[in-house]
Parts: C-alpha cells; structure tokens; sequence
C-alpha cells in the first residue's frame, strides 16, 4: 500500500483528512479511507498567555493564521484571564483581516462579527489594508511581517508557538524502511525542512525517490528541492482546497 503522510500539527491534520476524504466520496473516490494515511506532525502548537493592549486606538485586526484565533479563543475561554475584560469584547468587535478562508470561518465562528476582508496569502492581505492602526496576533515564527508605514500602523502581539517536532512517527519510520510512502503533504516551510532533517537522521534520505511531495507553495518547494530526490508538486492555491485537490490529483495517478 502506498500511503499519504500528513504532517500538519495533530488537530489540524484530522480535520484536514475528513475534509478530503468528504471530498473524495463526493467525487465517486472509493478506494480512499483512513487507512491510507499516517500522521507525522512537524510542529506541535503551543498557545502563549499574552495580555491585549488597550484597543480604543486600534482600526482592526491581522489574522495570518486559524492557529491565532485558537489562542485567543483558548485565552478568553480561561476565566482567571479574560473574566470582565472589555478588551476582549472591544478586540471581537473590531474589523478583521484574515489570510485564507478557514482562518475566516475559526474567526466568526469565535465571535468576530465583522471580517471585512479575505487574501489568499498574507503579501495579498499587507498591499490590500486601508490606513490605520493594526493589532497582528500572530505565531512566533512568521514568514511575512505586515509594515508600518507614515499613514499606517501595526503593533504585533505573539499568542502562540509552532515547536518543532523532534523525530518522525514510528508508522512513518516503519513506511519509509518499507517503501510504503506514495506521497507527503507539507503546509510550511518550517515543517518541510524539519522533515527533510528527521528523514536525514534516521538514515532514510534514499527512501525519497519515489515518494512525492505535495508542497502549499512554490517556497515551500524551494526549501525540500535540493534534498528531495522523487516528483515534486506545487498546489494551484496556498490553502487546504488547494492541498486536497493536488493530493486527489496524485491518488488518481497512481491508482491508474
């Protein structure tokens, strides 16, 4: 059996496969279930306590990233911390810019009643902002910084931390050893080359020629190509539509 490893922090991963496998059922794809897939997270998400400035001053809200509401949601649901603190009602009350339509639904879904705008990637969401003061709740490791600038303001508030998983899973060790991977899923460049590095240690690196990498982004692409010795892949869209389609599209060519 050829498998599809998933190397999404754990949530994010099972919510990611039962969106595809909907998907595939949808499209007359049978021959796809559970058992096709291993988990591998490269990151593990960890939520910081932070405190939220006084936001009378502020025009809206950045968010890059549904991790970032899950660490708001996970702050406001602690009563010691958020218990009769208008600043949580006036931050849910604000406008909210988001990157991707997922990172859009976790922010209605927790409150934000006003998502005035969705970018495709966070280069898409800085040259569409209006001017103003921003609050950027974000993770501890960003690849695109939103800039100030005379007739605009971001102020960044750190509220959660990807860490880098340390080894690969057993089930994926033991797939690697046996030639049973057909394709890996990367959603990052952080987890791509923690990926590479894990496979690297264990002595596996000649196991990747004929797997495939299914990368989010052409930069994400750009991280894994000099090591990665099988077919790589780009999604048409950096976003999990994009990622299940491709990963789709590969299950179709190899069951041919």
């Amino acid at each position: 059996m050829n498998y599809f490893v998933i190397t999404r922090p754990l949530e994010q991963e099972r919510i990611f496969v039962e969106r595809l496998l909907a998907q595939a059922a949808q499209g007359g794809v049978t021959a796809l279930d559970h058992s096709r897939f291993i988990f591998s997270p490269m990151l593990e998400i960890a939520y910081l306590c932070f405190e939220l400035p006084a936001l009378g001053g502020f025009s809206g809200v950045l968010l890059s990233s549904a991790q970032a509401v899950e660490a708001l949601c996970a702050m406001d649901r602690d009563d010691d911390v958020s218990s009769g603190d208008p600043r949580f009602t006036a931050l849910f009350a604000l406008p909210v810019y988001v990157v991707g339509q997922r990172t859009a639904e976790k922010a209605k879904a927790a409150g934000f009643s006003n998502v005035v705008c969705v970018a495709e990637t966070a280069s898409d969401l800085d040259q569409s902002l209006p001017d103003g003061h921003f609050l950027y709740l974000s993770g501890q490791d960003i690849r695109h910084d939103f800039h100030g600038d005379a007739r605009r303001r971001v102020t960044r508030l750190v509220v959660y931390e990807a860490r880098l998983a340390e080894d690969l899973s057993p089930p994926l060790l033991a797939a690697l050893r046996a030639n049973e991977v057909g394709a890996v899923s990367f959603f990052s460049v952080r987890s791509a080359r923690n990926f590479v590095e894990l496979v690297a240690k264990n002595g596996l690196t000649y196991s990747l020629a004929s797997v495939g990498a299914l990368c989010i982004s052409e930069a994400v692409l750009e991280c894994i190509r000099p090591d990665w010795s099988g077919p790589c892949f780009v999604s048409d869209t950096p976003d999990s539509e994009g990622m299940i389609d491709l990963l789709l599209g590969s299950n179709a060519e190899r069951d041919t």
